[in-house]
């Protein structure tokens, strides 16, 4: 099992989004930070990308989970089953989670939740979590002779530019961290595009800057972590700031009166390093659970697989419907009925099962209704696959009295094995 490292893509999601928040890829230089802290060498991390989160089908993976937005559109839970995650510094959009999110969460508590509105609303829920704050505060002072002579003022709002000091607008450089999405925003390429931007952008302010003055989280935290002066100032002060005000007072257009526009850098090392020994044993906690595990299963997973269903397969190569769209119907919905499925969905991709049939089960088959026996005469057209041995007498009962051919309209595949 490798330990992980999310980059930023966002696959077709891209093609909605302004730009690329290096924000984002600031909290995996934070990450990378860690891993260095606790030894962890290039070997042995493995790059997954943003759009690839539920898809991944890789090496077990450890992931830490930063700068995911969790609820939104585009970042869905589960992930993939080879993802191993680590919910630090995390952020949930979200406020309203399916069950299917929150059994996924409790796998996985403790949740270390990025702001106090992630926090309370999963608490709500009933999820066990904990304020984390964000990993970008883990970042190493700069150096003590390193002053800088710059000002930069980053993504500040129009709004506010008027009640800045004249002295400071004059020689203030201004930057954003919205870079401009790449024609190549949704791949691999990309995410190490924008990793680089973040990078480069961190060392400039740890080289250069004697005051930042923004509206971004992730320039604040990490430029406060590094020694620099920082001012926030945000038109609104809004719920993703319940953490890092334990740092910074959070102004807007409306209280500038109230800022000192020169002022010390933020001292707060003591308090990183409880942060760092937290990030730290979650990860390596995490990693001792899942280790072993994981090796046990990758070893049997990666073996030569049989054709697991043969007789099922042989059966259905039969019909002579190979690239043709056509409904079937599944009667039987225990482990036969799941073996003739999952050999529809490989021989038949087109094909699509409309309904499904039990005496003794209610509710849905593979998201189709599971109906009674006579209502088989509302599907005249549809393929019936008899995957239920003990029912094999019923079945050919009633195919013969709606009229159905065998090999034609209907199949018989149940055994005594399953």
């Amino acid at each position: 099992m490798k330990y992980g490292r999310l980059l930023f893509n966002y696959g077709d999601y891209a093609k909605r989004l302004k730009g690329f928040n290096i924000g984002d890829a600031v909290q995996i230089e934070a990450l990378n930070y860690i891993y260095k802290q606790m030894g962890i060498t290039e070997e042995q991390i493995q790059d997954i990308c943003y759009a690839d989160l539920q898809t991944y089908d890789g090496e077990y993976v450890l992931l830490p989970m930063l700068g995911v937005a969790i609820g939104l559109e585009n970042a869905r839970l589960p992930l993939s089953p080879k993802i191993i995650p680590v919910f630090f510094s995390a952020h949930f959009a979200a406020s309203e989670f399916n069950n299917k999110t929150l059994e996924y969460l409790k796998r996985y508590e403790p949740i270390g939740c990025r702001d106090e509105y992630s926090m309370n609303n999963l608490r709500k829920k009933g999820i066990q979590c904990y304020l984390s704050g964000c990993i970008t505060v883990t970042l190493p002072r700069r150096e003590a002779s390193v002053q800088g002579e710059k000002v930069f003022f980053i993504d500040v709002p129009e709004r506010a530019m008027g009640g800045i000091p004249v002295s400071l607008r004059e020689k203030a450089e201004t930057l954003t961290h919205l870079l401009p999405m790449e024609p190549m925003a949704e791949t691999d390429e990309a995410a190490r595009f924008y990793q680089d931007c973040a990078k480069t952008r961190l060392r400039k302010y740890a080289r250069e800057a004697a005051l930042v003055v923004s509206s971004r989280i992730h320039a604040l935290a990490p430029c406060a972590a590094m020694g620099i002066p920082v001012i926030a100032i945000t038109e609104n002060c809004s719920e993703r700031f319940g953490w890092i005000d334990r740092y910074l007072s959070i102004y807007t257009p409306e209280n500038m009166d109230e800022i000192t526009w020169d002022p010390a850098p933020v001292e707060f090392e003591q308090e990183k390093e409880k942060i760092v020994q937290l990030a730290v044993f979650e990860i390596q906690n995490a990693y001792e659970k899942w280790k072993l595990r994981c090796e046990v299963s990758d070893f049997y997973e990666a073996r030569t697989k049989s054709r697991y269903g043969s007789r099922y397969y042989y059966l259905l190569e039969t019909l002579p419907r190979k690239d043709e769209k056509f409904d079937f119907i599944i009667w039987g919905c225990g482990l036969i009925g799941e073996s003739v499925y999952k050999a529809m969905e490989n021989l038949y991709p087109q094909a699509r099962m409309v309904a499904a049939i039990d005496k003794f089960v209610e509710g849905t088959f593979h998201d189709v209704q599971i109906l009674k026996p006579e209502q088989l005469a509302d599907y005249p057209a549809a393929l019936v696959l008899l995957a239920n041995y003990s029912g094999k007498k019923e079945g050919y009962r009633l195919m013969k009295k709606l009229g159905r051919e065998e090999g034609r309209d209907f199949l018989f595949l149940g055994t005594q094995n399953g």
